[in-house]
């Protein structure tokens, strides 16, 4: 086994100059490589104050990104629904024409077919883009679920729907089909198993 040519109150030296200013310059004034430099302050249990910082700064970053997230979460859905508010209220439209090209200001009952549409399919993407930047957040399929499931209820009270309340499903019997390979042209409920309450 080699004989290390660095003492110990150099590598404890080192380690503390890792600590502060970070492996590059611990290896250069040492001589070594930086992941000898990491070696000897894993072993020492010492991580470099400009790594923890490093970690700090990514982390309020991270922060920030999903504050910001949220923010246009909130923003799309409030779009969303002010253009499903608007689908069918009546609005003053405009037409020009005539020889003279004079504007024309008449009120219309509700948007035209074609405009109404427009605002479903720019409501449905603005409530897709939501859901998109709800599930980068999200860690595991069921998280993911309930955050879907919070943006329905928002946008279901905003448009005057009742909460939905998971108490209120009930319970669906378990239906077994049995073995494909057994179906016959007799009775439907002996081959697909219905339960007694559906024979």
């Amino acid at each position: 086994m080699p004989v290390s040519r660095h003492s110990a109150e150099e590598k404890a030296a080192a380690v503390e100059r890792y600590r502060l200013e970070g492996p590059t310059v611990a290896a250069e004034q040492y001589g070594v490589t930086k992941s000898t430099i990491k070696d000897w302050a894993d072993k020492a249990g010492v991580r470099t104050v400009r790594t923890a910082s490093t970690r700090a700064a990514t982390e309020a970053r991270a922060f920030d990104l999903k504050l910001k997230r949220q923010q246009a979460i909130e923003l799309l859905m409030n779009e969303g629904l002010e253009l499903l508010h608007d689908i069918r209220k009546p609005y003053k439209d405009v037409v020009v024409g005539g020889k003279d090209n004079v504007a024309t200001e008449f009120m219309r009952e509700k948007p035209s077919f074609v405009d109404r549409k427009n605002i479903m399919t720019a409501s449905t993407t603005a409530f897709a883009s939501a859901a998109r930047l709800a599930a980068i957040d999200a860690t595991t399929a069921s998280d993911l679920t309930e955050k879907r499931k919070d943006l329905l209820t928002r946008m279901g009270e905003q448009l005057g729907f009742k909460p939905f309340e998971d108490d209120h499903i009930e319970e669906v019997p378990d239906v077994s089909f049995g073995d494909p390979s057994e179906a016959t042209d007799g009775d439907l409920s002996e081959t697909v198993g219905l339960p007694a309450e559906l024979e």
